[in-house]
């Protein structure tokens, strides 16, 4: 008896209690490359199963701070990447992205789009289930298959005509702008199933998260081919792995004609190689970007 008891507490003692151990299926872990701007930033190499899988870019977004700007397309004989070079040129960027689904026809955002009070496309697509606002630099992210609460106009449902008259003339009249795409997580559920089975393509999201009471907007860059499924919930269970997270939001970035990504110079090299996406900037057809505002 005196054998078996010193042999259960050898190993009980050396194993992690169930309390300890977030989530036993996770796929996905992360290593810190590098960090920047004051570390408010942090770029990360993520593995599957040990193996390279793509990066993850950490944003620190307390204060109101963090802030983004949309370039939804070419004006004034400017391309989209040119526009955003002319704006970012006082200023220092963390990254810019693809953002929007891209019409193949005439290369503008699928989906209700307006860039700073101009209305590029009216038309919403009801398919798409994410509302993405800018106003004053902040990012905002609505779930459209529900009625929502948006503070600057009240309750809206965008299934109802009327409502979306009222966003877009609030949009134009404060200058605002809002583009389309889909809604992978909202707090904390997933959104999509094994329905979005289709297509085995490289994946790049946009995630905003609550994590030990501060703030993150966070792009993952899935460089392997995956499922936009099997993408969404492996980044959910790699965020739920790790202590008091909430995710709030998580959207799909394009990645078809229009990956695109790039990172400030400080930031670019992770694991000795360059984190960007697969296309030119230059080929852009529309861009996100983010910076820091200390005003």
């Amino acid at each position: 008896m005196k054998y078996l008891l010193l042999f259960s507490f050898f190993i009980t003692s050396n194993i992690p209690s169930l309390m300890e151990i977030k989530n036993p299926e996770v796929a996905l872990s992360e290593t810190t490359c590098q960090t920047g701007f004051s570390s408010n930033v942090t770029v990360k190499a993520i593995q599957k199963y040990g193996r390279p899988y793509g990066y993850s870019v950490w944003m620190k977004a307390n204060n109101n701070q963090l802030k983004a700007q949309y370039f939804a397309q070419s004006l004034h004989n400017q391309s989209v990447y040119n526009r955003y070079m002319s704006w970012q040129s006082p200023k220092r960027t963390i990254a810019f992205t693809s953002a929007a689904y891209t019409l193949s026809d005439n290369y503008t955002s699928k989906g209700l789009t307006i860039e700073n009070g101009a209305v590029i496309n009216s038309n919403f697509d009801s398919e798409m289930d994410a509302l993405v606002v800018l106003y004053r630099g902040d990012i905002l992210i609505f779930d459209t298959k529900n009625p929502f609460h948006f503070k600057e106009i009240g309750q809206l449902n965008l299934s109802n005509g009327f409502a979306r008259q009222r966003l877009i003339s609030w949009s134009r009249s404060n200058g605002a702008t809002v583009f389309q795409t889909h809604l992978l997580v909202s707090d904390n559920e997933l959104k999509i199933t094994t329905a979005a089975r289709k297509k085995i393509a490289r994946r790049k999201v946009l995630v905003q998260i609550s994590k030990n009471y501060e703030d993150y907007t966070i792009i993952f860059y899935i460089k392997r081919g995956e499922y936009l499924f099997d993408a969404a919930q492996n980044i959910q269970s790699l965020l739920q792995s790790y202590s008091n997270v909430t995710i709030k939001s998580m959207i799909n970035l394009d990645t078809g004609v229009n990956d695109v990504l790039g990172l400030d110079g400080s930031l670019s090299l992770c694991n000795r190689q360059e984190v960007k996406g697969r296309e030119q900037p230059n080929l852009a057809t529309n861009i996100l970007s983010f910076y820091y505002s200390y005003n």
